[in-house]
């Protein structure tokens, strides 16, 4: 159900939306609001609420702060569906961005919230944007092939504010941790406070330019990684799919769908752990599927958001 979403995972749909509105529109604000509604109307916390849209505008602040004066892109298209067809089967995917870049031509972009930004080797052999690429090459896009997957990342983790001393010095560790300029300037607005009245000269200033210098870092929440998919990771994921789809035709077939039991990703990772445990013991379906979820509909939380409480307003339905 609505309110039991992890606060991790919607954090990242409220911040895709935001990128994706962004990149749409030039604004994020509107579809912010949107979210915010839809999550009253679901039953979500209020104090979630206030958490979601605190963390999404601070992240986004910073995101539009560090790219303002980026023009590298040309955005063609944003939640684009596409799909294509292999051996009888259809694969689907939405893409968050197709581009064209100056550098590197005809990209898609995947846009990437996350606790910890992996290297560019490991993204090398993602599986999701191995089959984005195989179905955009299917496509017949104005622009001619795509050349590879852009991966847009915005670092969740939140960013260090500078500890003071009493005599409104930074302490010694703050210069351990990289933080980003609006985190820097609440930690120099603490200074500032301690100082009151005093006078500060040209040694003060330098004071906190060297700080500055050696503790932002805006790069290390925000970063862009180009990645040319080899084909012998596109085929490999291919055959991976084959293989899953062979799996789930043998699962329909005899109507038994194994149960994938980890105790420690059922327990802490996995949001249907108790059902399926449950299930396993009772060999049928629980009642715990009527009382503790919802059935998939196959829209996601952001789009029903925007739908309801956006899409009317921006058609002109919504006066009343």
């Amino acid at each position: 159900k609505p309110s039991d979403v992890a606060t991790v995972l919607r954090n990242g749909i409220w911040i895709h939306a935001c990128l994706d509105s962004l990149h749409k529109k030039g604004d994020y604000i509107e579809v912010l609001d949107a979210l915010c509604a839809w999550a009253i109307e679901h039953g979500i916390e209020d104090e979630k609420i206030e958490e979601h849209r605190k963390k999404a505008e601070t992240i986004m602040l910073g995101y539009t702060g560090f790219w303002r004066n980026d023009g590298k892109w040309k955005v063609l298209a944003t939640e684009e569906h596409l799909e294509a067809e292999i051996g009888g089967i259809v694969l689907t995917c939405t893409l968050d961005m197709r581009i064209m870049h100056p550098q590197y031509g005809h990209m898609i972009v995947e846009h990437k919230s996350t606790g910890e930004i992996p290297s560019p080797a490991w993204r090398t052999v993602d599986p999701q944007t191995a089959i984005q690429l195989w179905i955009s090459s299917r496509q017949d896009f104005p622009e001619g092939p795509v050349n590879g997957a852009l991966f847009n990342y915005l670092l969740t983790k939140e960013p260090a504010v500078p500890q003071v001393k009493n005599n409104g010095e930074f302490y010694a560790n703050a210069y351990d941790r990289t933080t980003t300029t609006a985190a820097f300037e609440r930690g120099r607005d603490k200074v500032l406070a301690i100082k009151n009245g005093q006078i500060l000269g040209p040694e003060f200033d330098a004071y906190i330019e060297d700080a500055r210098g050696k503790m932002v870092s805006d790069a290390r929440f925000y970063q862009r990684f180009p990645i040319i998919k080899p084909d012998a990771v596109i085929k490999n994921t291919l055959l991976d799919v084959a293989m899953i789809v062979g799996h789930i035709r043998s699962c329909e077939r005899t109507g038994h769908w194994p149960c994938q039991c980890s105790m420690l990703e059922m327990r802490r990772m996995c949001a249907y752990g108790k059902l399926c445990v449950q299930e396993s013991q009772l060999g049928k379906p629980s009642h715990l599927r009527e009382e503790e979820y919802v059935i998939d509909d196959g829209e996601r939380e952001a789009d029903q958001a925007v739908a309801r409480y956006l899409t009317p307003f921006e058609e002109g339905e919504g006066d009343e």
